[in-house]
């Protein structure tokens, strides 16, 4: 019935559901082998907080300056 207001009761004895929605724990954690690279995600992110700091100093720069 897609209209029951009626709130979710789940099944007696279910557990927790794991976080990446697998249905064995085993599989929704990545193991040793396959962790992520971060590699190229901090490179980008510490680019971009390098723009931020020269563009901080530029204005910082300008504003001294006036």
């Amino acid at each position: 019935m897609p209209n029951d207001d009626r709130p979710y009761a789940p099944e007696r004895g279910m557990g927790p559901a794991p976080a990446a929605g697998a249905a064995d724990a085993r599989l929704a954690e990545p193991g040793q082998e396959e962790e992520p690279v971060t590699t190229g995600t901090l490179f980008l992110m510490l680019m971009f907080l390098m723009m931020i700091a020269g563009f901080w100093g530029l204005m910082y720069a300008t504003v001294l300056h006036r």
